[in-house]
């Protein structure tokens, strides 16, 4: 989590407050994404229709939606402010491994993971590939959490993981 902090890819919820165990929006981690691949200057504008210029996450959602590496939903919206599951964070630092070149194709098939069959099928190719590079060891030895909410804290961690790989 410091290396993230320290390289201004996570940011505090305030000045003086980190907030390691509060969950992560959607909008937080594009823009985490963003930051780490250098907040290009971003012209174009999205088509989510909540999402509005001048918010701190709209840059980075453009950034985000160009390169293939957030979705929205079938209703046009992004919903920025919506907390993040961590099938969700993992598919998104997938597409942004893939838009870097830099998957290796190795795959785990999860069989060690007696809540594997939880995983939606957006998110299976990359939580395999997740479990694989131990990005994630999952919450237990047998657990995933799929549909769990992914905190600010095991977000660095796992971009830290990630990142580091590249």
């Amino acid at each position: 989590m410091d290396d993230c902090y320290a390289r201004g890819v996570i940011k505090g919820i305030t000045e003086h407050q980190f907030g390691p165990n509060q969950n992560l929006t959607r909008g937080m981690l594009v823009t985490m994404l963003y930051r780490y691949a250098g907040s290009p200057e971003m012209t174009g504008e999205t088509s989510f229709s909540d999402v509005r210029e001048g918010r701190y996450f709209y840059q980075a959602v453009v950034w985000a939606e160009e390169n293939q590496i957030a979705n929205g939903y079938p209703d046009g919206t992004f919903q920025p402010n919506q907390n993040i599951t961590r099938e969700q964070m993992v598919t998104m630092l997938f597409r942004y491994v893939q838009s870097q070149d830099g998957d290796n194709g190795l795959r785990d098939d999860l069989a060690a993971f007696e809540d594997r069959d939880k995983v939606s099928n957006f998110a299976k190719a990359p939580m395999e590939w997740a479990v694989a590079n131990r990005v994630v060891n999952g919450m237990t030895a047998t657990t995933l959490a799929p549909k769990g909410q992914a905190t600010r804290a095991q977000t660095a961690t796992v971009l830290y993981r990630t990142l580091a790989n590249l």
